[in-house]
């Protein structure tokens, strides 16, 4: 697969890394753009995505803060430049994750399928599935505006009745 989702961006780095590095970026920018100082320091991209994933209950959309995004130089920008720190910090952060229903999960905008004049969506899905990001979940919002975001944690008992648990469904409006 072509490393060129942000242009250049990452190119140099090997499969496992870009596909991690990718995963971390869209991480910390899905809901700013500058909401996290860029750092050559994987120790604190780690604990930065360990905030924004809040122990396995967030769903993030990836890269959010550019959903409105109209030219392709604007696309390929990113304070985020040091794509293999990214990896390495996404690598630290699943060092630190203790249960499958804390592994990372990550939505994309489907509306981003029609904007093949800034990337091929198709490759992203496979990068972002690349088994080095280890997420375990991979879906799609719906775009236009509306953001989902689907929580469920619930314990069984060996005999299938719940012991504890809560499911949350929510669905927000965010202005345009």
């Amino acid at each position: 697969m072509l490393k060129n989702i942000l242009g250049n961006w990452g190119a140099n780095l090997s499969d496992d890394a870009y596909a991690a590095g990718l995963a971390a970026l869209g991480v910390l920018e899905s809901r700013g753009t500058h909401q996290y100082h860029p750092s050559d320091d994987p120790d604190t991209i780690a604990a930065a995505l360990a905030r924004e994933f809040q122990n396995g209950d967030r769903t993030l959309l990836w890269r959010d803060s550019y959903r409105n995004v109209q030219r392709i130089e604007y696309w390929q920008e990113t304070i985020h430049v040091n794509a293999a720190a990214l990896a390495e910090g996404w690598r630290r952060y699943l060092h630190q994750v203790n249960h499958e229903r804390q592994q990372p999960r990550l939505a994309l905008n489907f509306g981003w399928r029609n904007r093949t004049d800034l990337f091929d969506f198709s490759a992203l899905t496979e990068w972002l599935k690349y088994p080095a990001t280890q997420i375990s979940a991979l879906v799609f919002s719906p775009g236009g505006g509306i953001r989902t975001v689907y929580i469920s944690k619930v314990a069984f008992s060996t005999s299938g009745r719940i012991l504890a648990g809560r499911i949350q469904y929510g669905c927000a409006r965010i202005a345009k």
